[in-house]
């Protein structure tokens, strides 16, 4: 739910007129508009609690530094007598990182100790590095024969890589030398 709220406030003075023959005094009249929008934080933006909808409670991205954990929420509604079957996490690739069926959780073999799953239908990703970053998916089926997917981008921060350049041939190179450098 959004409510916008507009504030009003007048304020008025009195100038004297350039009419010098009338002495009539004209009357200013300022008004200043200002508005605030309030988001009800109970209710998700894109939540819609008649149908099956997976969904992201923020602006979809997360931003850590290399060798932190990441974490990425997703969260899903029900429809009336619906529940979730299915849900199956994936990376940037598009491979599968963890699928769950009903209560059975399964990881991976090359992401395990790396992933896990987090409160409702969230991913924890530890030991990040460059490679992790991109778009990352969650996907839920419904047992009404529903499904739905919402993804989210992960961007890492990680300094800048020095990087090492080798002249060939290596020996004392002078004005005029060919080099071929090498990173």
């Amino acid at each position: 739910t959004v409510t916008t709220t507009l504030n009003l406030t007048g304020q008025t003075t009195s100038q004297p007129s350039n009419a010098t023959t009338s002495g009539n005094t004209t009357m200013h009249q300022s008004v200043a508009l200002t508005s605030a929008v309030t988001t009800d934080s109970a209710e998700p933006p894109t939540a819609r609690p008649d149908v099956n909808d997976v969904y992201v409670l923020d602006d979809g991205i997360t931003e850590v530094a290399v060798g932190t954990p990441a974490q990425l929420n997703w969260t899903y509604s029900l429809s009336a007598g619906s529940q979730v079957i299915f849900e199956r996490w994936k990376d940037p690739a598009g491979d599968d990182l963890m699928f769950r069926v009903e209560n059975s959780l399964t990881v991976k073999d090359e992401h395990k100790g790396r992933v896990s799953l987090i409160g409702e239908a969230g991913l924890l990703l530890n030991g990040t590095t460059s490679a992790d970053a991109g778009s990352y998916s969650y996907e839920a089926s419904f047992s009404d024969i529903t499904s739905d997917a919402e993804e989210r981008q992960l961007i890492i921060h990680y300094a800048p890589r020095v990087p090492e350049i080798e002249a060939i041939p290596s020996r004392t190179i002078t004005e005029g030398d060919t080099v071929v450098l090498q990173a």
